[in-house]
């Protein structure tokens, strides 16, 4: 098992990248399974780089492990925590909000547990109770000031709209005594 780990760990890692994204800007290095008919790299012509296949990847045995050789556990909510022992490594779910992420992590703290995705648990904490206090902030000020600027708002409409009416008034005023005369 340990021997497997080292032969996957000290492997260098292939990068596959797509057909022609090396000559036009539009074309991302990300992988795709060449299909064109012509495509001569589905062909195997030499020369032309590498198409992924069954024989690139990590022993059998291996495969999924954490690199210390430890099979990681998904969690989600407090009691997958509690199901984690010591020497196991967690993974946190992608899925989860800031609120439940920040009550997972600070068990994971004093439970002294690692997470494979997040490498620095406590500088996480730290960064996850900034964005929630920023977001609390500009609650508490979106609150506050749509009222006010929905009266001044209200009063500038209002005042428009007298404005036009007395202008009209005026008209209408001219208007009669110029036909009277």
């Amino acid at each position: 098992m340990n021997s497997l780990l080292a032969i996957r760990n000290k492997r260098r890692k292939i990068v596959f990248k797509r057909l022609d994204s090396h000559k036009k800007k539009r074309i991302a290095p990300g992988w795709r399974k060449p299909r064109g008919f012509d495509a001569k790299l589905r062909r195997f012509r030499a020369g032309r780089g590498r198409l992924v296949g069954t024989g690139y990847g990590a022993p059998v045995e291996v495969r999924g492990l954490s690199p210390e050789g430890l099979k990681p556990r998904m969690v989600c909510c407090m009691k997958d925590l509690t199901l984690i022992s010591e020497g196991e490594r967690a993974i946190i779910s992608t899925r989860l909000g800031m609120r439940k992420k920040l009550d997972l992590l600070r068990e994971m703290q004093k439970k002294d547990l690692k997470a494979l995705n997040i490498p620095n648990v406590s500088q996480a904490i730290q960064l996850i109770e900034k964005i929630i206090q920023e977001r609390k902030d500009k609650k508490k000020q979106a609150k506050k000031a749509p009222v006010q600027t929905k009266k001044k708002d209200l009063a500038e409409k209002v005042s428009d709209e007298e404005k036009k009416e007395r202008e009209k008034k005026e008209k209408d005023k001219l208007l009669i005594k110029r036909e009277i005369v």
